[in-house]
């Protein structure tokens, strides 16, 4: 718990956070193939995994950080359809499933096998939009994930994943251009 990642252009950074007062870079990974700026970033800390998208390329990929001081990129998967512009990422490392907001979609990959991930069910809807300035949550507890939109709409979506394989849509909430225009969604704590 005494590492941090940033992820800046094609580089992910490992930066020591033990002692606040005098943090320090570890090391740097740089894949112009796997990363940009643009893609989203969502750790697994129960398998030492970082995911990171590039948000160019419709790419994940799994960077193995068991080892601050030397990380190292697992494997990728690629999809122009069902990973168009993975912008914003989430996992629930008890299921080993990673969520990507991607284009007017939403993705679930497994990753039970990270040298094989694979696609496991992709929902359209154009009011998830597009670009940075969305955000997912997850609650593994009732295996539900929250979108946020941009400004598509002023809607949250939530869709059930109790099986990965088919999302369906739990419901969904709107507002007003002024409560819910912009912004990111995060849960206040997840149901027991």
């Amino acid at each position: 718990r005494d590492t941090a990642f940033m992820k800046a252009g094609a580089r992910l950074t490992s930066i020591n956070i033990s002692n606040p007062a005098s943090m320090s870079e570890r090391t740097t990974l740089s894949s112009s193939t796997d990363m940009n700026t643009g893609g989203g970033l969502a750790i697994d800390t129960t398998n030492d995994l970082v995911f990171t998208g590039h948000y160019s390329n419709d790419k994940v990929a799994v960077i193995d950080t068991s080892n601050v001081a030397s990380l190292s990129v697992i494997s990728s998967i690629s999809n122009a359809t069902n990973l168009n512009q993975p912008s914003v990422l989430a996992t629930d490392p008890s299921k080993e499933l990673l969520f990507c907001l991607c284009l007017d979609s939403l993705s679930v990959v497994d990753y039970s096998n990270t040298s094989s991930m694979s696609i496991t069910d992709t929902i359209s809807e154009t009011g998830l939009g597009g670009g940075s300035s969305r955000s997912l949550a997850v609650d593994p507890v009732r295996e539900l994930v929250f979108a946020k939109a941009r400004s598509e709409g002023y809607t949250v979506y939530v869709y059930d994943y109790s099986d990965p394989t088919s999302l369906t849509l739990a419901g969904t909430v709107s507002g007003t251009s002024t409560n819910f225009g912009g912004g990111h969604f995060v849960l206040g704590g997840t149901a027991s």
